[in-house]
């Protein structure tokens, strides 16, 4: 007897069958689409020398932090062309901001949170001393000494194309 026989004979049997693999195939298709869930673990890049090196850490997660004594900022980490990843900037926040991201207990809250107060982030190259806010309230762009403002800082220092080098989640 045929499959397809079987099926005519036995309908309750072949709507089982199909039931079961079309739920089989539902949840592989959701799952290769949904990307990582927010319980996964995220990894980010983060200095705690000033840019010179990196490494993988939790995130998201306030900056700075302490790190084996020395306090540890996010480092956004870029390739030029084919070359070796290097810091291109380093990422901080305000007291206030650190405050409140340290009361989010919820993974997925903390996610929120960060979206909403990324408008907030200082920046500084790696070698500078001040830390760079985005343009404020009053629509101006803080600036440090010698005019070099926000938005030159987070432009990779690359001749040609830049990418971002991102760790990969564990």
């Amino acid at each position: 007897m045929g499959v397809r026989q079987a099926i005519n004979n036995h309908p309750l049997v072949g709507s089982i069958v199909f039931v079961i693999c079309a739920a089989i195939a539902g949840v592989w298709m959701w799952h290769s689409v949904a990307g990582p869930r927010l319980d996964d673990k995220f990894n980010g890049y983060y200095s705690d020398d000033d840019g010179k090196s990196f490494f993988a850490d939790a995130f998201p997660k306030s900056v700075p932090f302490d790190h084996n004594g020395r306090q540890a900022y996010r480092a956004r980490v870029y390739r030029c062309g084919g070359g070796q990843p290097f810091v291109a900037w380093l990422e901080s926040f305000p007291d206030d901001v650190n405050a409140s991201f340290d009361s989010q207990t919820d993974p997925q809250a903390r996610f929120v949170f960060f979206e909403t107060v990324s408008g907030r982030v200082l920046v500084k190259r790696p070698g500078d001393v001040a830390w760079v806010s985005p343009p404020g309230g009053n629509g101006q762009p803080t600036t440090r000494p010698g005019g070099s403002g926000y938005q030159s800082i987070i432009t990779p220092p690359c001749s040609g194309a830049s990418e971002e080098v991102l760790p990969t989640s564990q």
